[in-house]
């Protein structure tokens, strides 16, 4: 694997310069093999050419969630305006919940901005702003992302008999038949 891994992010710096290189490169999006479409994403962020973007928004439909998770992650770090439609477009095509949520937070910190975790939202602000929007600055929109997880932490007050909740999605059995009320041994 680290040989692999080292292979893949050379091609991507060689890309920059030799188009054959970068033909190889793109090519390797239909590798069976998932080490090499988990490091894809590296070496095509190294390239940094426009060709190189639409195929890490390829890649945001892989069968393998990491290389899914690898892709988002540098999608956020190479901060294109034209990455921020198919993010949204894959809000809801993103099948795991954890997944949406990463989907979410790299289009908070590419636009400062935080619509939610639904699609319609998103889609209506960027029909609305998307043409005159301009990207903030990393440090701006992670500024405005410390801010949301602080004024979050604060008004998140939910706990249920101590027990801080730090879900959305919680349920709580809770069994009042007459065997609860038996006192406990212990042996």
């Amino acid at each position: 694997e680290p040989e692999v891994r080292a292979a893949v992010i050379a091609l991507g710096r060689l890309a920059r310069f030799d188009k054959n290189c970068y033909r190889e490169l793109s090519n390797l999006i239909r590798s069976k093999d998932g080490s090499v479409r988990r490091h894809l994403p590296i070496a095509l962020a190294q390239a940094g050419t426009d060709k190189a973007l639409a195929v890490l928004h390829e890649m945001l439909a892989d069968t393998d969630r990491f290389v899914r998770s690898d892709a988002l992650h540098q999608i956020s770090l190479l901060r294109r305006k034209e990455s921020i439609p198919v993010l949204i477009a894959r809000i809801d095509n993103e099948e795991s919940r954890l997944l949406q949520e990463e989907v979410t937070a790299t289009l908070r910190i590419l636009t400062g901005k935080d619509h939610g975790r639904l699609e319609k939202s998103w889609h209506w602000w960027w029909s609305v702003e998307g043409q005159d929007f301009l990207l903030p600055s990393l440090d701006t929109a992670l500024a405005a992302e410390r801010e949301r997880r602080k004024h979050r932490a604060e008004s998140e007050t939910q706990s249920f008999y101590g027990m801080k909740i730090t879900s959305d999605r919680v349920a709580f059995v809770i069994d009042t038949s007459g065997s609860m009320s038996a006192p406990a041994r212990f042996l």
